[in-house]
């Protein structure tokens, strides 16, 4: 259990407590914080590790899922998000770091660094600072 700055008390939960390749985290997203007497809004987010196309858990490589969209996360930057809405996909500032962190991006993505670089510059997709 853990305790906010507001009070609320949040949970770390699992899924399978025997199997720690299946172990899901739910974050709760506090809107408002600054307000807590008013109705705030909760988003529950599922993260767990990416996994190789082997079944491995790959270490620092996270997938984000909210009710708003799908999220890739490398070590502590946002790479992408894929809205559920149809909207754009967005692509952080750090979306082209390292070899690495395009080869899980790629994999996130179904494509390759070439047609990523495509489809920002017909815009498809966007760029977004704020990831």
């Amino acid at each position: 259990m853990l305790k906010t700055s507001i009070g609320m008390t949040l949970k770390l939960m699992t899924k399978d407590i025997h199997n720690p390749k299946s172990l899901y985290y739910y974050w709760i997203q506090i809107q408002n914080c600054d307000k807590p007497k008013t109705n705030k809004q909760i988003e529950i987010m599922k993260v767990q590790n990416m996994t190789s196309r082997n079944g491995n858990t790959i270490a620092n490589q996270f997938i984000i899922s909210t009710d708003k969209g799908t999220y890739f996360q490398s070590y502590d930057s946002v790479i992408a998000f894929k809205p559920i809405n149809g909207g754009k996909i967005q692509l952080g500032s750090n979306w082209d770091y390292s070899v690495t962190t395009g080869k899980y991006r790629n994999m996130f993505l179904d494509e390759d660094k070439k047609e990523t670089e495509r489809k920002l510059k017909e815009g498809l997709y966007e760029l977004n600072n704020k990831l």
